[in-house]
């Protein structure tokens, strides 16, 4: 038996009706970070306490970096100029630095802030083209996909991302669409063939072997379950909204959602309990 159970984390107040989420983040411990556009205004929303950006927001993606600070990414960019910055919770930049142009993803750790990038910047120029690259805080690479890899594995396109322990990460990229798990190292720690009908999930969290895949090619907006490496993906769910994304194993929640106007947390619960 498995049951998905959906809980609101943050919803648009009803003074702010003509306001859109663009990207959000949640963390158990941190709460909710949410970036709100408002005509060609954007505004940053932290644990409901609304701040200005101290620089100009274009395509963000918003993460938590600590209990103190966040990160923003406009994950486009026709330049070498800055593009991810590093915030205090009252709105005060504390760095920042170039990251590539084409950003699909990005999932802070202790060590530093993996990158992931979609096919435009892969196939374009410049630190993009290593498909997932591993940045120190001081905005230098520390690993890149393609060139430092201990194994010749390719990234056309990084569909998807999670935090897996000790700062380990999960990835699931065209065109092979395996399941890669890079331990804390940057040593491929594991490979999986990707369940038939799963290519192309546009999110994955994993978690004690158990895969779950959010929106594959041919199912939108639909949630499978499969046991990593052992049969095909069982369908448990339906999500129908324009972003959803993996979490780490420390969290509550599976995923989160994010439509227009709420965040939500997507919990996956089994008779079996996992970490």
């Amino acid at each position: 038996m498995v049951n998905v159970i959906e809980t609101n984390l943050y919803s648009i107040p009803a003074e702010q009706k003509k306001s859109v989420i663009v990207d959000a983040d949640w963390n158990d411990r941190y709460g909710h970070l949410v970036v709100l556009k408002t005509g060609t205004k954007y505004q940053i929303v932290i644990n409901n306490c609304a701040i200005d950006s101290p620089f100009k927001i274009t395509t963000p993606l918003i993460r938590w970096v600590n209990e103190q600070e966040f990160l923003i990414v406009n994950s486009r960019t026709r330049s070498k100029s800055h593009n991810l910055y590093i915030l205090s919770k009252d709105g005060e930049a504390k760095s920042s630095f170039y990251c590539g142009d084409a950003v699909e993803d990005v999932s802070p750790n202790k060590e530093g802030i993996w990158i992931s990038y979609f096919d435009e910047g892969v196939f374009g120029k410049g630190i993009s083209t290593e498909g997932l690259v591993l940045f120190s805080y001081g905005g230098q690479p520390i690993f890149r996909f393609h060139s430092d890899l201990d194994r010749e594995l390719v990234i056309g396109d990084c569909y998807a991302i999670c935090k897996s322990k000790a700062n380990a990460l999960w990835l699931c990229a065209f065109p092979d669409f395996d399941i890669v798990e890079l331990d804390k190292n940057k040593k491929v720690s594991g490979l999986y063939t990707i369940p038939s009908g799963m290519e192309g999930s546009k999110a994955i969290n994993i978690r004690n072997r158990v895969a779950y895949f959010y929106s594959p090619h041919n199912n939108r907006y639909e949630l499978y379950r499969c046991e990593l490496g052992n049969g095909n993906a069982v369908k448990v769910g339906f999500l129908e909204v324009h972003t959803v994304r993996g979490l780490g194993p420390r969290e509550h929640n599976n995923f989160v959602s994010i439509s227009d106007s709420s965040l939500k947390g997507i919990r996956i619960e089994e008779e079996s309990a996992y970490n």
